[in-house]
């Protein structure tokens, strides 16, 4: 019984001293701390998704949205003309190969192989702006989930370099063959 007693005794002291020895206390339980609202990557993603340019206002870049829409009016823009053009070629076209003798085409002057050529032209220029549109709209998500993920990053003036010379003293290095020569470097440190 002698012996339990010092061993209880032990033991209690070093349960309180582990359950009172965290490193850190916890945020939610003091009454005193403000609650920080993130800035969510996946919503600024989802709205950009949802509506073109919705991301950079999420983001609070207001000048992206014009460079957006300017984009893809310019885009849309040449898609028209460019499927303007296709539909005249490719009907000028059936009707030079219907071989119905009363039907004219607008290009009469021009061959059936002019033709074909200026119709694969304008459809392929029709194509390639499409395409435009939607790396435009892949790169206005990307943009914007960028943005949201480095919306909170700490940028402080903290962060530096130093370079400065150095004398090594002679004591530390093994191969130091005189006292009189002094080993000299260069030292870095960074503070962050």
């Amino acid at each position: 019984m002698k012996n339990f007693i010092p061993k209880i005794t032990i033991i209690i002291f070093l349960f309180f001293i582990a359950t009172f020895s965290f490193g850190q206390k916890n945020e939610n339980n003091n009454s005193d701390s403000v609650k920080v609202k993130m800035h969510s990557p996946k919503l600024a993603t989802l709205l950009s998704m949802s509506v073109p340019g919705m991301g950079q206002v999420y983001n609070k870049k207001y000048w992206k949205i014009p460079i957006i829409y300017i984009g893809f009016g310019t885009l849309f823009y040449y898609v028209n003309i460019n499927n303007d053009y296709y539909q005249k070629y490719k009907t000028a076209y059936q009707y030079r190969i219907d071989e119905d003798t009363t039907t004219v085409d607008a290009f009469p002057w021009a061959s059936k192989e002019s033709l074909q050529n200026q119709k694969d032209y304008w459809r392929r220029n029709r194509d390639l702006c499409y395409i435009g549109v939607i790396a435009l709209y892949v790169l206005n998500i990307i943009d914007a989930s960028v943005d949201a993920n480095f919306y909170d990053y700490d940028i402080s003036n903290d962060l530096s370099l130093r370079v400065e010379p150095m004398i090594v003293n002679p004591k530390s290095i093994i191969f130091a063959s005189s006292k009189k020569n002094y080993p000299v470097g260069i030292k870095c440190t960074i503070k962050f």
